[in-house]
C-alpha cells in the first residue's frame, strides 16, 4: 500500500513546489521594474600621471574607450553628456580644440578660434546636434594696439559654428562669457551661461543675447524636456526653484540655487546648494560657500562624505535610476569632481586610468530604446530657420515643445536696425533737453550728481571708482546693473565717453553720464560682424559714476 501511494506522494511535493517557485518568481518580477535606465557620466581619468585623459561610465563601470583621448593628444576631458536612444554623445576638449564624441567616435568641430577652445554643453534634437563651447579671437585696444586674446562663446549646429555676442563693458570692451547648458525646446534654442567677471548670469535665445528665459525663475541654470513636459531650474527671490510648464515651486526658505533636475514617473528630483547671494554677482558656492542638498518631490536631503572630512559639495547634474540618485559636482574645499549615490559619496574606479582615478564631470540617465519616464533628453521636433527677430526680449519656454507658441511676424533686419538708430537719435535729443543735462562739444551728455572741488584725472592717470549702468539699444533698456566696484583702471583703457566724462570729475564726486554709441558702444561694435542684437548707431551706455580716487597722478 505504502508502496503504490509513494509516486502520488512525490506528484503532490513536487507540484506544489513548482507551485510555490512559480507564486516566488512572479512576486519578485512584480517587486523589481522590467527596465531600469543605465547611468551615463563624463569626465576625466590619469593618463600616465602627467595628464588629463576624457573618459566616460556606464552603469558604474568604464564605458568605450573615447577615440583620441591617448597619450598622442594629452590633455582631453569630457565636460557634458547626453543619451538620445541608444546613442551616447559626449562634449568636451581634445588636444585644445572642442570636440564631441558619438558612441565613442571622435567628431572634430571646425573653429575660428585662435587658440584654445572647449565644448562644454550638447543637446540632440531629431536629427540636428548641437555643441556649446568656448574659443578665443584677438582683442585690440582702444589705441589700435593689440591685447591679449579674448574669450568667446560660440555654438556649433551639426558642425556649423556660430559666435554668440557678449555683453558690453563700462570700458566698451565685450564682458567674457562661457556656456554652461543649452536646450531645444520646440523651434528654440536657449543657451544658458555666465560671464567671466561676476560670474552673473547671461541667456540667449536663437543665438541672440536675451534678458530672461523665465518669467517664473529669476535666474536659470538649465532646462530639461521630459515627456513633453518642460522644465526649468534656478532660484526665485534667491531661493532654489523650479518650473513646470508655467508653475513655480520654491523648495525652501533659506538663500539657495537650485542647480539641475532629474524627473522618474511621477518624481521630481532637484539638486542644488544652500547659501547666501551676499557678494554681489556671485552666488552660493562661488564665492560665498555653501552646503550641497538635493529634493525629492520637495522634500530636502544632503550629502554626506568625501575623499576628506572637510569635502563640501557643490551638485552640478543628477540622474535617477530605479530607486537610486546620483549626483555629481565639485568638492569646493579641493575643487575635486565627485559622485554621490543616495546621498553618499562614492568613489570610482577607472581601470583605464593610470592609478584608477575618475573624476564625473556630468550625469545622465539613459534606457536603451528611450524608457519612457527616464530619459533625461528626448527627441523633439527639429528646429526650423527663422529670421532673426527685430530685438531681443525676455521669453519663457513654451508649455510643451509640441505645440510653440506663433512666432512674431518677421521683420527684415536693415528696417529693423534703422528705426533703432532712430529711436537712440530721439532718446539723446530728448535727454540733451532735461533739466540739468550739459552736451559736450563731442556729444557726451552729463549730469552732476554730487559736486566736489580738487584735482580732476587726465588720460595718462589711473583711477578708483564705482558705478551703475543701463545699456539702452533704440530705446529699450537691455541691461540694468546695480552698483559695482571699486574699479581701478588706467584712464587710457576706458570707452572715449566714459574717459571724457571722468576728467570733469574730482574725487569724492558722482555724475551722471549718457553716453552716444559713437563715444561708446561703437568703438567695439564696429570691429565685430555686423548683430541685430547691437547694431552700430543704436546702443547708448548710461553710467552713474563716483570718482573715489585718482590713483596716479
Amino acid at each position: 500500500m505504502v508502496t503504490k501511494q509513494l509516486p502520488l506522494l512525490v506528484f503532490l511535493i513536487f507540484a506544489n513546489l513548482f507551485t510555490t517557485l512559480l507564486t516566488a518568481e512572479a512576486q519578485v518580477k512584480k517587486a523589481r521594474p522590467q527596465s531600469v535606465p543605465d547611468i551615463y557620466m563624463a569626465g576625466v581619468g590619469n593618463g600616465n600621471g602627467e595628464y588629463y585623459m576624457a573618459s566616460y561610465f556606464k552603469n558604474m563601470k568604464p564605458g568605450l574607450p573615447l577615440t583620441g583621448a591617448d597619450e598622442s593628444t594629452k590633455e582631453s576631458y569630457g565636460a557634458a553628456i547626453c543619451v538620445v536612444g541608444n546613442d551616447v554623445y559626449i562634449a568636451g576638449c581634445l588636444g585644445r580644440k572642442a570636440v564631441y564624441w558619438k558612441n565613442g567616435q571622435l567628431v572634430q568641430l571646425a573653429s575660428t578660434s585662435v587658440s584654445y577652445g572647449a565644448a562644454s554643453a550638447i543637446t540632440v534634437a531629431g536629427n540636428d546636434v548641437y555643441v556649446g563651447g568656448t574659443g578665443y579671437k584677438k582683442l585690440f585696444l582702444h589705441d589700435g594696439s593689440k591685447g591679449r586674446d579674448q574669450e568667446q562663446p560660440r555654438y556649433w549646429k551639426n558642425g556649423q559654428e556660430v559666435l554668440l555676442p557678449q555683453p558690453l563693458e563700462d570700458n566698451g570692451y565685450e564682458n567674457e562669457t562661457t556656456i554652461v547648458s543649452m536646450k531645444v525646446v520646440g523651434d528654440d534654442l536657449y543657451i544658458i551661461g555666465r560671464v567671466a567677471y561676476g560670474y552673473g548670469p547671461i541667456y540667449w535665445k536663437n543665438g541672440q543675447l536675451v534678458q530672461s528665459l523665465n518669467n517664473g525663475l529669476d535666474r536659470v541654470e538649465k532646462i530639461e524636456v521630459v515627456n513633453g513636459n518642460v522644465y526649468a531650474v534656478g532660484s526665485k527671490d534667491s531661493k532654489a526653484a523650479y518650473w513646470k510648464n508655467g508653475t513655480t515651486t520654491i523648495l525652501t526658505s533659506e538663500e539657495s540655487l537650485a542647480t539641475a533636475i532629474a524627473v522618474a514617473g511621477n518624481d521630481v528630483y532637484v539638486t542644488g546648494i544652500i547659501g547666501s547671494y551676499k557678494m554681489k554677482g556671485l552666488y552660493p558656492g562661488y564665492g560665498n560657500g555653501g552646503v550641497g542638498k538635493y529634493w525629492k518631490n520637495g522634500r530636502q536631503m544632503g550629502l554626506t562624505g568625501g575623499a576628506d572630512q572637510y569635502a563640501s559639495p557643490y551638485p552640478k547634474s543628477i540622474a535617477v535610476s530605479g530607486n537610486d540618485v546620483y549626483i555629481v559636482g565639485i568638492d569646493q574645499s579641493n575643487s575635486n569632481y565627485m559622485l554621490w549615490k543616495n546621498g553618499q559619496y562614492t568613489a570610482l574606479t577607472n581601470n583605464n586610468s593610470r592609478d584608477g582615478w575618475f573624476g564625473p564631470w556630468a550625469i545622465t540617465a539613459g534606457a536603451p530604446g528611450g524608457v519612457k519616464g527616464y530619459n533625461a533628453t528626448v527627441k523633439t521636433t527639429p528646429p526650423k530657420p527663422q529670421p532673426a527677430p527685430a530685438r531681443s526680449s525676455a521669453t519663457t519656454p513654451p508649455p510643451t515643445p509640441a505645440a510653440p507658441p506663433a512666432p512674431a511676424p518677421p521683420v527684415q533686419p536693415s528696417n529693423a536696425t534703422a528705426i533703432k538708430v532712430q529711436q537712440a537719435a530721439r532718446y539723446l535729443a530728448d535727454n540733451k533737453l532735461k533739466p540739468g543735462v550739459t552736451t559736450t562739444a563731442s556729444g557726451l551728455q552729463y549730469e552732476i550728481l554730487q559736486p566736489q572741488a580738487g584735482i580732476k584725472p587726465t588720460l595718462s592717470d589711473k583711477v578708483s571708482y564705482k558705478f551703475k549702468r543701463t545699456m539702452i539699444v533704440g530705446n529699450q533698456v537691455m541691461r540694468a546693473e546695480g552698483l559695482a566696484g571699486p574699479v581701478n583702471l588706467s584712464m587710457t583703457f576706458l570707452a572715449p565717453g566714459l574717459g571724457e566724462g571722468l576728467k570733469l570729475m574730482s574725487p569724492g564726486s558722482k555724475y551722471r553720464f549718457t553716453i552716444p554709441p559713437s563715444l561708446g558702444a561703437d568703438t567695439q561694435l564696429r570691429d565685430r560682424p555686423a548683430d541685430p542684437n547691437f547694431p552700430l548707431g543704436a546702443v547708448i551706455m548710461i553710467f552713474e559714476v563716483e570718482l573715489l580716487e585718482i590713483l596716479s597722478k
